[in-house]
């Protein structure tokens, strides 16, 4: 179980975040919806504490963290129990698949490399990239890229997976073969907290919904609740304009 508590972010005078609270339970599936500068990536990058929250608690499991105060110790802590695909693949370009997957586990987790490469070589064969070890980023598709970020993320053993608008920078021909492998993972039951635009996608995977906007929480609930039935005008409108730009787009 991750709980986070009060969140608050500022970037000089943009209060980003004001005052969020997230509880996700073990094996839930969490979307987070919402306009874009909501707030959305800011706060899968104070869990992670890839930024340094001006205020805000947080607990994995039986542990207890300030988002604000928590040692070099603590973050590193947290790191290992969290993983985070971006929306860019961040990959090494100099590096093969197989060892932008096994650098996190020999360097971090400081396992031996050939327990590393066994574990390597069975999450890229689970993101159908077995036949891709010895390829480099360059040589994939933005999507093979971001399947080499997911493969990377699951080897970690991770409480928790943070997808910061996984599809956001793929071409729409792409997006498909990124949300089936997430929807794969999904099916083991593995926690993750999932920024993105997709709404379809949304409903479909996720065990709760959460619609930020202006550096708050507006609504929250299961997918039922958020797409049939929202209860905030703000919600609505949102969604409004996303079907919107869907049958226009059709």
């Amino acid at each position: 179980m991750i709980r986070v508590t009060n969140v608050h972010k500022k970037f000089k005078d943009l209060e980003v975040l004001r005052g969020v609270d997230l509880e996700v339970k073990d094996g839930e599936v969490i979307s987070i919806l919402g306009p874009s500068g909501s707030g959305k990536t800011t706060l899968l990058r104070c869990i992670n504490f890839l930024e340094k929250a001006d205020e805000g608690e947080m607990e994995i499991g039986d542990r207890k963290y300030s988002l604000k105060y928590a040692t070099k110790k603590q973050k590193l802590e947290v790191q290992r129990k969290t993983a985070m695909v971006f929306q860019l693949n961040n990959l090494f370009a100099n590096k093969t698949v197989l060892e932008n997957v096994t650098i996190g586990l020999t360097v971090v987790q400081k396992m031996n490399k050939a327990d590393a490469r066994r574990v390597a070589v069975r999450y890229l064969e689970k993101v159908g990239l077995g036949d891709r070890l010895s390829s480099y980023p360059a040589q994939l598709s933005g999507g093979q890229q971001q399947r080499v970020g997911i493969a990377r993320a699951l080897a970690l053993n991770p409480s928790v997976i943070l997808f910061d608008e996984p599809t956001s920078a793929l071409d729409p021909e792409l997006v498909g073969e990124v949300l089936s492998v997430i929807r794969q993972v999904a099916e083991e039951h593995i926690t993750m907290v999932i920024v993105t635009h997709e709404m379809a996608f949304a409903r479909d995977i996720s065990d709760k919904v959460v619609f930020m906007d202006g550096g708050v929480v507006v609504e929250s609930g299961t997918p039922e609740d958020i797409f049939l039935n929202p209860q905030k005008e703000r919600t609505v409108q949102f969604l409004q304009r996303f079907r919107q730009v869907g049958e226009a787009v059709k």
